[in-house]
């Protein structure tokens, strides 16, 4: 039984061990791989993580097809438990509405005008227009929670 183990640990050892001292004696090449291993670890990190830009857009999209509890996961938990607390939870659902149907005007089109973004906090500037002709500015201040970008707040300017 002891054969087996020994075949397998020599032949990983003659894999591996080569390329190993290989690699150490150019210490060029290590520091080549190494901050390649890194760059791919931070890509796969950054990688299906939303921006602030992108929850907003979530968060219109979700508006305009009615998915009042898709939206509500991008709202801040601190947002959520205040409305709650204060009996106003529907305040989430009737925003959202108001983003998608504004005076009568159902929207059309959007664009994201500015962003201000820190570390763990930003500003996103939004122009909603309406199929009615109507524009207004909307500002969707956005924390980081938990790692994710939420949105804290957001109306009209």
């Amino acid at each position: 039984m002891d054969k087996p183990q020994t075949n397998i640990s020599s032949m990983l050892n003659s894999i591996f061990g080569n390329f190993i001292s290989k690699v150490t004696k150019e210490p060029k090449k290590l520091f080549i791989i190494v901050g390649l291993a890194v760059l791919i670890i931070v890509i796969l990190l950054a990688i299906g993580k939303d921006s602030p830009s992108d929850v907003v857009e979530k968060l219109i999209n979700y508006s305009q097809d009615s998915e009042w509890e898709k939206g509500k996961e991008l709202i801040a938990e601190e947002t959520r438990e205040r409305y709650k607390a204060n009996g106003v939870s529907e305040y989430i659902r009737l925003g959202m509405e108001d983003l998608v149907n504004f005076n009568g005007g159902l929207l059309d089109e959007y664009e994201i005008t500015d962003k201000s973004i820190t570390s763990d906090e930003g500003l996103i500037t939004v122009n909603l227009r309406y199929d009615d002709g109507s524009d207004i500015i909307m500002e969707f201040n956005m924390v980081k929670e938990n790692g994710k970008w939420k949105v804290l707040t957001f109306s009209q300017r």
